[in-house]
């Protein structure tokens, strides 16, 4: 009964799993093994890794089962680290990293190889090992879309998950050089270096947009003496004295807010500014018509249109017309 107790309190401290030589080492023996797994007691989750009957079954408890079952110094990474750092949606996938020299496999799970992992790569989120926001971040970027990277990296640099400069560090590491992503990572750490970190992923979406049909790239947070008042603008024209506003919000702010923001757009339009707001609708939704009023206003043309996929029609506002999807 006291080695019972002992494989259940491990089991606790590690979200409901225990592994097989784990419960050997608290004294229970093979026979005694097999029959809390007859009884219901414990269930085999991998190959020498076990859950607690009834314990929460989450994508967390499945990615540490994962790492378990591949062994010492076995991580949780790639999507499924991104997940744990919550910089992305888990796509349910469960990616491990293992030492070079490891082959283990599993059934359900990804398995990846390094030479090129140090200790600072490696941390813990409770009791699961995963990799450091830094390195998930690059061993996603070799498979991933640029726009989606750049959404992953923004919500980690806006959380303070890791800095430009730790990045930077990372990229620089001569082991690293060939490791696929660099280049595409490094560019949109000097682009946030240099402009800044857009504040939401509305805004960052904003920012793809008008690059992708050819308009001038804005200012971001861009803040200014603006008729005796200090405004600060989500993205802005300077030299144009056009200001560009996205609002993903929910309509009710609350009365103080409110008065600020009439008492700011007066302040705009007294100093000779224009202002233009757009929607996460307008955004995602309404590309061609952003792209129209931002150019129209600079007195530009989008230099090229983007065919792609056809739209979700039931995201489609009734009779809407739609250039080109984002």
């Amino acid at each position: 009964m006291r080695s019972r107790r002992r494989v259940l309190q491990i089991a606790d401290r590690q979200l409901g799993l225990v592994t097989r030589a784990q419960a050997l080492g608290a004294g229970l023996t093979d026979h005694q093994l097999r029959h809390m797994l007859q009884a219901g007691v414990l269930v085999a989750a991998h190959l020498g890794v076990y859950r607690l009957s009834g314990s929460a079954q989450d994508f967390t408890q499945r990615a540490y089962a994962a790492c378990l079952a591949c062994g010492r110094d076995a991580l949780v990474s790639h999507s499924a680290a991104a997940g744990m750092h919550e910089i992305a949606e888990p796509d349910g996938a469960v990616h491990v990293l293992v030492p070079h020299r490891r082959r283990p496999g599993h059934r359900g799970v990804i398995v990846h190889r390094t030479t090129t992992l140090r200790l600072v790569d490696r941390m813990r989120i409770g009791p699961v090992p995963v990799t450091s926001p830094a390195r998930t971040l690059l061993d996603i970027a070799g498979g991933c879309d640029r726009s989606r990277l750049e959404l992953m990296t923004d919500e980690a640099l806006r959380r303070r998950l890791a800095t430009p400069q730790q990045l930077l560090a990372l990229l620089q590491r001569p082991e690293l050089a060939n490791h696929a992503g660099v280049a595409e990572l490094r560019s949109i750490v000097a682009d946030r270096m240099s402009s800044g970190v857009p504040e939401s992923v509305l805004e960052a979406r904003m920012i793809r947009l008008l690059k992708m049909y050819g308009l001038p790239s804005p200012v971001r947070q861009y803040e200014s003496t603006v008729a005796g008042r200090r405004v600060r603008f989500d993205l802005a024209f300077p030299a144009e004295r056009l200001a560009i506003e996205v609002d993903g919000r929910a309509p009710h702010w609350g009365r103080d807010r409110w008065q600020r923001d009439h008492d700011r757009d007066n302040a705009v339009e007294l100093g000779g500014w224009s202002k233009l707001s757009f929607t996460w609708d307008d955004v995602t939704v309404r590309p061609s018509y952003v792209v129209l009023a931002v150019g129209g206003r600079l007195g530009l043309r989008p230099r090229r249109w983007v065919r792609e996929q056809a739209p979700n029609r039931r995201r489609m506002p009734k009779g809407s017309a739609r250039l080109g999807a984002f």
